[in-house]
């Protein structure tokens, strides 16, 4: 078996990242072992900053093959940073990166658990910005009923977002919107 997977990974005796593997294989699964092996959850004050996965030995061509592939399996919207890893920074990637990747970390890898965030003051008021072809004639009220509804996709232990299907489409609707109305709007308590 380890003579058939070093003949996939290094054809000519060079490691080359054998993409039609990875279509296949790449699962959570195997994500959390990259993650425990070659990766680093940074944490300054308490406060998740980054997910890095130590693609520096890859070519460039190969870890924007991997960006694509990531996304495309997981949702997730990683960056190449100046030294050739993939980076992801935004807080929400983070949360769900390290939920994708939890049900096989090693206890001997707990610095790369999530921590836990502090809570913070939740303003009553906020902007919201969305795509040009959804307008709202009352934002506030349009806003609230659909939020009141979106507890059907959040699991009761710790309110995290179950479903990564859901994501995904969010951050697929998103990417390709140029155009976008900002609402202010206020949010009831639930």
């Amino acid at each position: 078996m380890i003579t058939g997977l070093y003949q996939i990974w290094y054809p000519a005796g060079k490691k080359k990242l054998p993409f039609h593997f990875l279509n296949r294989y790449l699962n959570e699964e195997a994500l959390s072992w990259w993650f425990q092996d070659d990766g680093h959850l940074k944490v300054v004050n308490g406060k998740m900053c980054k997910v890095i996965l130590s693609t520096d030995s890859f070519s460039f061509e190969e870890n924007n093959q991997l960006i694509s592939l990531l996304f495309d399996k997981f949702g997730l919207l990683f960056k190449i940073d100046g030294q050739n890893r993939l980076i992801l920074y935004d807080q929400f990637q983070i949360i769900y990166f390290l939920k994708l990747v939890s049900s096989w970390m090693n206890e001997a890898m707990i610095r790369k658990e999530a921590v836990e965030l502090p809570p913070r003051p939740v303003s009553k008021r906020t902007t919201i910005y969305l795509p040009s072809t959804i307008f709202l004639k009352k934002p506030t009220a349009e806003i609230n009923e659909k939020l009141n509804k979106l507890d059907t996709f959040i699991c009761q232990e710790g309110k995290i977002v179950c479903h990564a299907l859901l994501f995904k489409l969010f951050n697929r609707s998103c990417s390709t919107v140029s155009e976008t109305n900002a609402y202010q709007i206020r949010i009831q308590d639930v």
